[in-house]
């Protein structure tokens, strides 16, 4: 099994806030309601997104063609909106030149869930939870933001077309959680072990959050949507609990994942 240099942080056993308090949020949308307190196991999460680099030694050790690269293109997005991007993939993001060596320490993008499974199954790894991903992301307390309820600014994280492209992972250290995850707002949304269901604004796997209700079957068909934590360089929601659910073959420019410690 290959060893790969994660930067693990444990996330200790305890409660913690999943989802919105409208009377704290007023961008809390139905997907995140009602807020609940939910108790997680001892878990160890990675600190940053898998990078372009790591996704490279994958590559290279299996083969393996991305979802991107078998259907010949992927989604872009800019502030005019969504658009195709003919030929790009997770080594060449904007469709044209091979960008592996310059982007090495960002974000690997473009890349589907099944990609992102493939990775970790190689990896000895896998994605977390969306409840997972949200406690690494805000702790316990309920806050908005990884640093507390202070609206997001560019000194804690790439967001809102500031840059306008990935920023190289780890570059947002004031964004920190309470536990230390990095690049958890803005930079790239990411993909998640939990099902959303059907393609729309709401998932058919209501709140309060619960394993019992099949919400984390990994082997649902690919009608039924993944639940990625929002939140990328193009977005205004950046949010701990902002969530919405796509297609497990859908890539883009903005979306990637960062993976669990078995």
């Amino acid at each position: 099994m290959p060893t790969l240099p994660f930067d693990w942080i444990t996330i200790p056993a305890g409660n913690c806030w999943i989802g919105s308090d409208p009377a704290q949020d007023e961008l809390a949308d139905a997907s995140e309601l009602p807020q609940h307190q939910l108790y997680l196991p001892t878990y160890q999460i990675a600190r940053v997104p898998v990078t372009v680099a790591q996704f490279a030694l994958f590559i290279q050790a299996t083969g393996y063609h991305t979802t991107a690269e078998v259907r010949g293109n992927s989604w872009g997005i800019n502030t005019a909106g969504w658009f195709e991007i003919v030929g790009a993939t997770w080594q060449r993001p904007t469709g044209e030149d091979d960008e592996t060596i310059v982007k090495a320490n960002h974000p690997v993008t473009h890349v589907s869930w099944h990609d992102a499974v493939t990775f970790c199954r190689w990896a000895g790894v896998r994605l977390p939870s969306e409840v997972e991903w949200e406690k690494a992301a805000r702790g316990t307390d309920g806050r908005l933001f990884p640093w507390g309820n202070k609206p997001p600014d560019v000194q804690r994280c790439n967001y809102d077309f500031t840059i306008g492209d990935t920023t190289p992972v780890g570059s947002y250290p004031l964004g920190a959680s309470p536990y230390g995850m990095l690049d958890a707002l803005g930079n790239v949304r990411e993909w998640t072990s939990t099902l959303w269901g059907p393609y729309d604004e709401l998932s058919a796997y209501a709140y309060p959050y619960s394993t019992d209700d099949g919400r984390e079957n990994g082997d649902a068909p690919d009608e039924v949507c993944r639940v990625m934590h929002q939140g990328s360089f193009a977005s205004q929601r950046v949010r701990c609990a902002c969530r919405h659910g796509n297609p497990p073959t859908h890539c883009d420019t903005v979306s990637g994942f960062r993976v669990v410690n078995l």
